[in-house]
């Protein structure tokens, strides 16, 4: 099976963004002055100062992902974790958003892609929701990232929106780093979006991510691969009985392969990815 490399997947989530998202966007925020962007700007800026003389909280960094752009508008404390120069604000820069794509672990690729690109739908979908109070809106998951001393650590990476369009769609938003624990290979956690406003509809946005994902997984196996994992998760019969034992294996072997650069989570076996996926509400 083909090796898939991390320049090989991002380019295809960067590509993703540019033709399926970035054209829907405009160029102003909704109902935002550069009076208001400063103030938030200054607010971060005081929120990591007051983190690095707090022992207690997680460390962590901030960053502003311009989505039209592709780039990286301002950050604070990317050096402390990564060695990336902080970018100024005013300063856009594409330098630093490429830095920081290579600190992601390379068999995370797949996840960090599909995953991010389904919080994107997921907003874009249900944005009138989103729009009632887009503050408070914030989506996350977990996956571990290579730090200045070449050792990974499992960060939690918490996104906000920070400009949206008049129609719902994503122009920036803050993604914000916090380190967790070391990395252990072959120790791995599945990833998941996790979404809160204001701590109320945080299931039904679960959903909506997991209607989302749902859709990108139909795509992303095949529609044999799809019913045989129906057929495990108990969702529907018959899929099994119709291939050979040679086959059959070969087909399980691949959905695992497949689930495994998904999630980013090393599924032993097929029976275990239909379980998991019947239990998130993923199976039709």
């Amino acid at each position: 099976m083909e090796q898939r490399t991390y320049d090989i997947v991002l380019n295809e989530y960067v590509n993703l963004m540019k033709t399926n998202y970035a054209p829907h966007v405009e160029e102003e925020p909704f109902n935002m002055t550069e009076a208001d962007y400063l103030r938030i700007v200054e607010q971060y800026r005081t929120e990591y100062k007051e983190q690095r003389r707090n022992h207690i909280q997680r460390p962590f960094c901030i960053l502003e992902f311009n989505i039209k752009n592709v780039q990286i508008d301002f950050s604070f404390g990317l050096n402390d974790f990564f060695r990336i120069k902080d970018v100024e604000p005013g300063k856009p820069s594409l330098e630093a958003f490429n830095k920081i794509t290579k600190c992601y672990h390379p068999l995370y690729g797949d996840a960090i892609s599909h995953q991010s690109y389904s919080i994107y739908m997921a907003t874009l979908k249900y944005g009138s929701e989103v729009l009632k109070n887009p503050r408070a809106f914030s989506a996350g998951f977990v996956i571990p990232l290579e730090c200045y001393n070449r050792q990974y650590h499992w960060f939690e990476i918490r996104t906000q929106i920070l400009k949206y369009d008049r129609h719902g769609h994503i122009i920036s938003h803050i993604v914000r780093y916090e380190q967790i624990k070391p990395y252990i290979d072959g120790i791995s956690n599945i990833l998941e979006i996790n979404f809160y406003i204001d701590g109320f509809l945080g299931l039904l946005f679960h959903k909506m991510a997991a209607k989302s994902m749902r859709e990108k997984l139909a795509d992303f196996f095949s529609p044999t691969e799809w019913n045989l994992i129906k057929d495990y998760a108990g969702v529907e019969d018959g899929a099994k009985e119709q291939h050979t034992k040679d086959y059959l294996n070969k087909l399980r072997f691949k959905i695992v392969h497949k689930a495994t650069s998904f999630f980013g989570y090393k599924f032993q076996r097929v029976e275990l990815l239909a379980t998991y996926l019947k239990e998130k509400d993923m199976l039709d």
